[in-house]
């Protein structure tokens, strides 16, 4: 088994889970409202830095 660990914008998460659904997973876990500093800048859910992140996790066998 691997751990996927999927880091998203909010507005890309139904996409992410038309993904994750396409290739057959259908045990995941969303943690919503995630905030963070990363390659793409600062995502802190405020006026200066705003958005924020979707943080994706699931198992998958390792053949897929």
């Amino acid at each position: 088994m691997k751990l996927l660990m999927i880091i998203c914008p909010e507005e890309r998460q139904a996409e992410i889970r038309d993904l994750i659904g396409r290739h057959d997973v259908h045990a995941y876990t969303e943690l919503t409202n995630v905030i963070g500093e990363g390659a793409t800048g600062k995502h802190l859910g405020t006026h200066a830095w705003p958005g924020k992140s979707v943080l994706v996790f699931t198992a998958v066998p390792k053949a897929k």
